[in-house]
C-alpha cells in the first residue's frame, strides 16, 4: 500500500514544478510566451519525464495485482500465442499487440510493462498538453481512482488514454486526427468508439430549463434503480440474449452505497460546472466538458441495475482529469477557486481511499512486484 502513497506524493510534488503551458482567467485562455532559455525547456522536459516515471514503473512491475491480472491478461497472453484467440476474444488490435510482444519475449510480464507505458505516456501527455492546472490533474489521476483501475481494466484504459490525448484535436478542429486516434484505440477495445460522441457534445446547448429537467430525470432513474425496477426491466428485455449470463453474477454490479456516493459526487461537480454556463456557452471546450459530465452523472444512476455500465461511465468520466481543473479555474475569485480545489481534493481522496484501500475494489491492494515472485 505504501508504494502507492509514495508514488502519489512524488508525482504530485514533481508536477508542482512543471511550467504550465496555459494560464486561464475569467475571460478565458491566455497563451503564455514560449520559454526562451533552452535550459529551462530542458528542465521542464526532465520534470515531465520524472513525474510520469514512478507511476508507470509501479504499474509495469506489478505482479498478480488487479482482478483480471492472471485469468485475462497473463494467461490470455499465453493462449493467444499458443492456441489462438477463440477463448479470449480480444479485439484485433490488442490481439496483434500480444502476438508482436511474443516475438520479443515469451514472458507475459511484457504485456503489463508495455500497456503501463502506453497508458502512462498518453495520459500524462494529455495532462501536459491540455490541462490548465497540471498539479491538480496529476492528483485527480489518482483521486478519481483511474490510475488504479487501469491495472485491472487494462485494454480499455490504454484505449481511453489515447482518446484523452487526442481530444486536443477537437479544439483545434483537426477532426480527422481525432477520428484516427479513436479508430486505432477502438481496435484495442471496441467500447471506446463511443468517444466519437465527443465530436457532437460541444454542439449541444443546455439552458436552465433543460438542466433542471435533467436533474429530475437523474433523480427518477436513481430512485428506480435503488428499487431494482430498472434491473427487472433490463432482465426482461435482454433475458434471451448473450447478455443474460451476467445477471447471475451479482458481484459485477456496483454496491448501493458506492453508487450513492458516486452519484452525489458527480452531481456536485455538475452543479459546479453549470454555474458558469451563461458566460461560457460558446466555449467549445466548456460545452464538451459539461455535457460529458452530465452523461457521467446520469450513468451513475444505473450502476446498481445494468451490468458493465461502469465501463461506459469510465469513458465519459475519465475526462474529469482535465475538465475539473478547467471548470474550477473559470471562477473569477481566487478564494472561490482555492475553496473548490481543496474541497475536491478532500472528497476525491476520501472516495479513492474508501473504494481502493478499504473496499479493495479492483484488487490492486496489497501491491506485489515482480521482485517478490519467488518470495
Amino acid at each position: 500500500m505504501y508504494i502507492y502513497f509514495i508514488c502519489i506524493f512524488f508525482a504530485v510534488t514533481i508536477s508542482y514544478f512543471i511550467k504550465e503551458k496555459y494560464e486561464i482567467g475569467y475571460s478565458g485562455y491566455k497563451i503564455k510566451k514560449k520559454l526562451i532559455i533552452n535550459n529551462t525547456r530542458y528542465i521542464t522536459i526532465v520534470l515531465k519525464t520524472c513525474c510520469m516515471l514512478l507511476p508507470i514503473a509501479v504499474s509495469a512491475l506489478r505482479y498478480e495485482v488487479g482482478t483480471d491480472y492472471t485469468a485475462t491478461y497473463y494467461d490470455g497472453f499465453v493462449r493467444v500465442n499458443t492456441v489462438g484467440n477463440a477463448h479470449d476474444q480480444f479485439d484485433i488490435g490488442y490481439q496483434f499487440l500480444n502476438i508482436l510482444l511474443y516475438q520479443i519475449s515469451t514472458n507475459p510480464q511484457i504485456v503489463f510493462i508495455v500497456t503501463s507505458v502506453l497508458f502512462g505516456i498518453f495520459t500524462f501527455k494529455a495532462i501536459y498538453s491540455s490541462s490548465t492546472d497540471i498539479m491538480f490533474s496529476v492528483f485527480l489521476l489518482f483521486g478519481t481512482r483511474y490510475y488504479f483501475i487501469s491495472m485491472n481494466v487494462v485494454r480499455q484504459f490504454v484505449a481511453m488514454a489515447m482518446v484523452l490525448y487526442a481530444t486536443k484535436y477537437i479544439f483545434t478542429r483537426e477532426y480527422k486526427k481525432y477520428i484516427c486516434f479513436v479508430i486505432i484505440a477502438g481496435l484495442i477495445h471496441y467500447m471506446v468508439l463511443l468517444s466519437l460522441l465527443f465530436l457532437v457534445l460541444p454542439k449541444i446547448r443546455l439552458n436552465q430549463k433543460k438542466f433542471i429537467s435533467s436533474f429530475f430525470i437523474m433523480f427518477a432513474l436513481f430512485v428506480l434503480a435503488q428499487l431494482h425496477i430498472i434491473e427487472s426491466v433490463v432482465q426482461k428485455v435482454l433475458g434471451g440474449t448473450r447478455y443474460a449470463h451476467h445477471f447471475e453474477n451479482a458481484g459485477l454490479f456496483s454496491g448501493e452505497k458506492f453508487t450513492a456516493f458516486t452519484f452525489t459526487l458527480n452531481l456536485i461537480l455538475l452543479i459546479i460546472f453549470f454555474i458558469n454556463y451563461k458566460q461560457r456557452k460558446n466555449d467549445k471546450r466548456y460545452m464538451l466538458y459539461i455535457n460529458a459530465q452530465l452523461i457521467t452523472t446520469m450513468l451513475c444512476t444505473l450502476m446498481t441495475s445494468v451490468h458493465l455500465i461502469e465501463r461506459v461511465y469510465y469513458i465519459f468520466g475519465f475526462m474529469q482529469i482535465l475538465s475539473i481543473p478547467y471548470m474550477i479555474n473559470l471562477y473569477k475569485f481566487k478564494d472561490v477557486r482555492m475553496t473548490l480545489k481543496i474541497g475536491t481534493v478532500i472528497f476525491f481522496s476520501a472516495y479513492c481511499y474508501w473504494d481502493i484501500f478499504m473496499k479493495f475494489d479492483h484488487q490492486v491492494v496489497p501491491y506485489k512486484s515482480i521482485f517478490e515472485m519467488n518470495s
